[in-house]
């Protein structure tokens, strides 16, 4: 990731930019130095969710790739919004099949995104909710393909899309440029 390509946007006038990429973030720290606009994060906006939704001391359990998972930066900036939070990752096992699953070359990256896939997905995920998660962050950008609250009806927990909400942010963000 350079920094022209967000000098560019900075160029053309933009105000803000937002990475459409979890594990891209790891690699934001790089460029924003020679950036003079700020980034909507999406991990940041998610954790702020967190801290304003789901109560004080939330158990979040976090789906994505092991790069991200091992860089802590969901973990960090999650506690530097709620420091009562609890947060779960996958044990290796169930990571290694997660990361098959996104990455490998029957995986959702490939274009696999059928039932078989969402319920391999929750299986998955249903081992953080056995351990006390009570919401399950999809910290992946590929993963809300399959595994979300319409294609896995009855999952116990919410699942939530940092794509989601941090589209919703930006929208609220931009709301007043279209009032009248």
């Amino acid at each position: 990731m350079s920094a022209s390509l967000f000098q560019a946007l900075e160029g053309a006038g933009a105000t803000r930019f937002c990475i459409a990429c979890n594990t891209a973030h790891m690699f934001t720290s790089e460029i924003m130095a020679d950036v003079k606009i700020p980034m909507i994060s999406l991990i940041a906006e998610t954790a702020k969710f967190l801290a304003t939704n789901f109560g004080s001391a939330p158990v979040i359990g976090l789906l994505g790739t092991n790069s991200l998972m091992e860089s802590n930066l969901y973990q960090d900036i999650i506690k530097a919004e709620c420091a009562a939070a609890s947060v779960l990752r996958l044990e290796a096992e169930p990571q290694a099949k997660l990361d098959q699953l996104i990455q490998g070359k029957d995986g959702i990256k490939a274009g696999n995104t059928g039932d078989a896939m969402s319920a391999a997905i929750a299986d998955i995920a249903q081992t953080l909710v056995v351990r006390g998660a009570t919401v399950i962050v999809t910290a992946c950008t590929e993963l809300p393909l399959v595994f979300n609250k319409e294609a896995c009806q009855g999952f116990p927990v919410a699942i939530l899309d940092p794509m989601v909400i941090v589209a919703d942010h930006i929208i609220n963000l931009t709301a007043p440029c279209y009032k009248e």
